[in-house]
């Protein structure tokens, strides 16, 4: 039964599919036109969170944290050879130019789904991407999600020929098919795991019709996962920038599989319960494209799945879309959602795509009278939203370098500095991998110290050295190297009080003067971009918990520069309730019952 005012598909399309159309050469002009679009307003340079990694790990051919993402690091470590802008720039090439070539796929994608629209709105449909915050930003840093959202079309495009002509190079397909599957798993193995039903889905025509065709495709599959040998054969390499040392193969096992992540990585925040995190999964995708936006993607996304669900095709397309949806139900609904971490754009960008997908199948199938009107709707709609894409400040943003940089030039030479937050150690990879920055100064992260990894890595980097940092946090004074402390590492690993100075604290030393470390703290400049607000501040409200020893030993002081270190973290994120809470915990056991407020 026919919903009114829908056709059964796409207007003209017949169950068995279309005829094989000619490429009009406007998918290259939609990659073009996006790639550009992407190296134009990329970061600067490296960026918050894990962006310092891969660029580091790009530069050293090292390996990042697990899965590894091996396919990313090589592909990466490829563009920085290209003669034109700055070493840390070319890192977001891996990221800038896999998102041009999935918008690329995804024009191809539409034409297929549907031939009757003019090519030209279906290629500024095509592009309307770029317009969304969340796949936007995974092309303008360093990250793995961009190819990933490239593999992932690439997988949709062939279930999607898979399904129109089920008669058509069945081994071929399947070739493709696990070509793109491998090359997935090789970057992100939990991503690459997610799109296997779809993949399965995909393969039926083909294995019907021919089902020997599946050992030359397991064959090609198997040789793109062995892009993974190159975690056994740079194992080690970059000195202290990587992770890993997987010459076993079971430390090979723990990467791959991201045990080495699960066993290391700090404690998830439980979800609340099912219906409050989906309301904040739906409040973050009104975020990416306003409420009116919204509103007219979501009824053409249900005209759509009406017109899809009764066509062989329309039924994979559906498949599809639920499939990418997996990433988000694993890993986003089990944990709190934090809107703050950059990453959920990247597990949900497929679906993303999906969605617009099936919307612009729901606009193509409307009634002819309205359908030319209906079609603009969804490019109108981006440029629309466009001027918000940059939710962050991400252009321009140098914030990360500035920070990174002036908190490593405070440790003394052939000094010590511990890390305690995965940013800030990436970031000093960054500046060691593509500055050559200090390389007189230990980087000892807090987190991983005790793995034998990172004993390998850094005993191998200061063979004199290295030993005594890694006896933290005595080993170091004993050896007459000063140690310096990023303020997150707690007071309990260190035992004694920690002296501020500037963006690090000291071991060992006397409170310095208030309006020296006022001073030293007022020399970064203040980010603009709201991931630097946010570190800064979290950095400014452990400077203010390091003071509760010196609370206890009665210095009259320390009351006032943990206030000034508390004011200038919320004059930075004005309203957070994590502050009120790091207040609360500082006051416990202190002897303060005051407000904070004077």
């Amino acid at each position: 039964m026919r919903a009114e005012g829908l056709h059964s598909g796409p207007p003209g399309l017949p169950e068995s599919g279309p005829p094989e159309m000619k490429p009009d050469g406007l998918g290259w002009l939609v990659a073009g036109l996006a790639g550009a679009a992407l190296i134009l307003t990329a970061a600067p340079a490296a960026h918050w969170h894990d962006t310092a990694e891969f660029g580091a790990v790009a530069r050293r051919l090292s390996l990042s944290h697990p899965p590894g993402h091996p396919l990313h690091a090589q592909l990466a470590h490829g563009l920085g050879i290209l003669p034109f802008a700055g070493a840390g720039f070319r890192a977001h090439l891996a990221s800038a130019l896999p998102v041009a070539g999935a918008l690329g796929l995804l024009y191809g994608l539409l034409r297929r789904l549907t031939p009757t629209p003019s090519p030209w709105i279906t290629a500024a449909v095509a592009l309307t991407p770029l317009a969304i915050p969340a796949i936007w930003l995974q092309g303008a840093r360093a990250e793995v999600y961009g190819l990933q959202l490239l593999l992932s079309v690439a997988v949709a495009r062939i279930t999607v020929e898979a399904w129109h002509t089920p008669a058509q190079s069945p081994g071929r397909i399947l070739a493709a098919l696990a070509l793109s599957l491998g090359l997935a798993g090789a970057n992100h193995t939990l991503l690459a795991v997610c799109m296997v039903p779809l993949a399965l889905w995909a393969a039926l025509p083909a294995l019907r019709r021919r089902p020997l065709a599946l050992l030359p495709a397991a064959a090609v599959g198997v040789l793109a996962l062995m892009v993974y040998a190159h975690l056994a054969l740079r194992a080690g390499a970059g000195g202290p920038v990587g992770w890993g040392w997987p010459d076993t193969p079971g430390a090979l096992w723990d990467i791959i599989s991201a045990k080495a992540w699960r066993t290391s990585s700090l404690t998830e925040i439980a979800a609340p319960p099912f219906g409050e995190q989906a309301q904040h999964i739906f409040s973050w995708w009104l975020d990416q494209v306003g409420p009116i936006p919204g509103a007219v993607l979501l009824l053409l996304g249900v005209a759509g799945a009406l017109a899809a669900r009764g066509q062989r095709w329309g039924r994979a397309v559906l498949i599809g879309a639920a499939t990418v949806m997996i990433p988000i139900l694993y890993t986003k609904m089990t944990y709190a959602f934090d809107r703050q971490n950059p990453d959920i754009g990247g597990y949900f960008a497929p679906a993303v795509i999906a969605g617009l997908v099936i919307a612009w199948i729901g606009a193509a199938a409307l009634a002819p009278a309205t359908r030319g009107l209906t079609l603009a709707v969804i490019p109108a709609l981006g440029l629309w939203w466009a001027p918000q894409v940059d939710q962050g400040g991400l252009m321009g943003a140098r914030s990360a370098v500035t920070v990174a940089q002036r908190r490593l030039d405070e440790v003394p030479p052939d000094g010590v500095i511990a890390y305690s937050d995965y940013s800030a150690w990436f970031l000093d990879g960054w500046l060691r991998a593509i500055e050559g920055r200090r390389p007189d100064v230990i980087p000892l992260f807090r987190g991983q110290r005790h793995t034998d990894w990172a004993r390998r890595r850094l005993l191998a980097a200061f063979p004199e050295r290295g030993a005594a940092a890694l006896a933290f946090p005595d080993g170091p004074g004993r050896a007459g190297l000063a140690l310096h402390v990023e303020p997150g590492v707690r007071q309990e690993a260190i035992g004694r009080p920690l002296a501020a100075w500037g963006l690090t604290r000291r071991i060992g030393e006397a409170p310095v003067e208030v309006s020296v470390e006022i001073d030293a703290a007022r020399a970064v400049p203040s980010p603009a971009d709201r991931d630097g607000r946010r570190f800064m501040a979290i950095s400014h409200g452990h400077h203010a918990l390091a003071e509760g020893p010196w609370l206890r030993r009665g210095d009259p002081k320390a009351l006032v520069r943990a206030r000034w270190h508390l004011d200038r973290a919320e004059a930075l994120v004005p309203g957070d309730p994590w502050l009120k809470a790091l207040w609360e915990q500082l006051k416990a056991g202190n002897g303060l019952d005051e407000d904070r407020r004077r």
